[in-house]
């Protein structure tokens, strides 16, 4: 992120700042358009983007998406609205809009690895693997340590049929053996490969005997098994396939697609205490652009 100094009308910034997290009103967006009291664009662009972000965080997609527009009209060169914008496009499976907000990111901060991580999560979601691939190999090409790109790429590789390859990402990440067996398992349910999947969960088993969160993937994978069975589709998975496995990497905000049921959190920032494993998608806090994060 770029530091700034304030100047004149700092006071007045720190106010707006200090409202953002209880000002609900309806009026607040036009009020931080008009009554700027004294706010160059740039600091009414930091604070529009605050306020954007908390928006957010209430579920207001919609206000938080209108919110990040203004503050771009205010200051055009704002990677972080662009790429914010991108990733609420992604939750509403708006991927034309989600791609060129991306590209705008990038037009504004080249060789951001974050962009590139987030824009190949999107590509994710689309089951686009071989683009996905390129972006997420880009972000790791620019910052190696990127522990949510790996992750994410470890998913991809997974769900395109390459395991071994997965796996290697996964510990990259940073992942245990116990924890990259379980991202494996996931993407192979996620594609339908329940057998394989179950192989999995066991690998992970074995590396982790003590572990109560794979014992309940197990359970709820065979629970799974049954109940597409039944229904004399094998390859037919409801929308969200495993209501408690997933993986958790270090970043992503909630982004749903039909091309990827019940996908995870890939994009958030922030640190985890178990961040290597996946979760699916719920309703809850977005994500930011940011270092290996859990999520967005």
């Amino acid at each position: 992120m770029r530091s700034r100094r304030f100047g004149p009308g700092s006071g007045a910034l720190l106010l707006w700042v200090a409202c953002l997290g209880g000002c609900r009103n309806a009026g607040f967006l036009s009020e931080v358009g008009e009554n700027r009291s004294g706010l160059n664009p740039h600091q009414t662009a930091d604070v529009q983007i605050a306020f954007a972000r908390s928006l957010e965080k209430r579920g207001e997609s919609e206000r938080a998406s209108a919110t990040y527009l203004e503050a771009l009209k205010q200051d055009p060169s704002r990677a972080d609205a662009y790429t914010r914008l991108a990733i609420l496009y992604d939750q509403r499976g708006q991927f034309q809009a989600s791609r060129e907000a991306y590209q705008k990111a990038l037009a504004a901060q080249p060789g951001n690895p974050d962009v590139y991580c987030d824009m190949g999560y999107s590509l994710s979601l689309q089951g686009r693997w071989a683009d996905a691939e390129m972006n997420l190999r880009q972000a790791i090409a620019l910052a190696p340590d990127h522990a949510r790109a790996h992750n994410n790429l470890g998913l991809v590789l997974a769900r395109a049929g390459r395991e071994n390859d997965a796996l290697a990402q996964f510990h990259m990440a940073g992942c245990t053996a116990s924890d990259a067996h379980t991202n494996l398992a996931f993407g192979l349910t996620l594609e339908g490969r329940l057998p394989e999947a179950r192989r999995q969960y066991e690998s992970a088993q074995v590396a982790n005997p003590s572990s109560a969160a794979v014992k309940k993937d197990i359970q709820e994978l065979d629970a799974l098994v049954v109940r597409v069975g039944s229904a004399g589709r094998p390859n037919a998975l409801p929308p969200n396939p495993l209501p408690s496995a997933g993986i958790r990497d270090e970043g992503a905000g909630p982004a749903q697609s039909p091309a990827a049921p019940g996908l995870l959190n890939a994009r958030e920032g922030g640190s985890q205490a178990n961040e290597c494993r996946w979760q699916p998608l719920t309703s809850g806090e977005p994500s930011k652009s940011g270092q290996a994060d859990p999520g967005k």
